[in-house]
């Protein structure tokens, strides 16, 4: 866990989740998958959890980013 700090300036968790987010945004902008499929296929095993990680990264829910992603709207 140290080396990974070190050499990359964040923790492992920090790191899986931002490649987990990444993965999601992408899934909710380019499919119609619910939001439970989005987080299952991220690799977010709890929704709950799901949604707080995407809430602190966005301020909005993964449902909102989706609409304004999708219609275009300036976020």
């Amino acid at each position: 866990g140290h080396a990974v700090r070190e050499s990359c300036g964040a923790s492992f968790v920090e790191l899986l989740n931002t490649a987990r987010l990444q993965t999601a945004q992408s899934l909710l902008e380019y499919t119609n998958l619910s939001v439970l499929e989005v987080a299952a296929r991220s690799g977010f095993g709890d929704l709950s959890h799901f949604h707080s990680i995407f809430r602190r990264a966005h301020q909005q829910t993964p449902l909102q980013y989706r609409k304004r992603r999708q219609t275009g709207a300036k976020v």
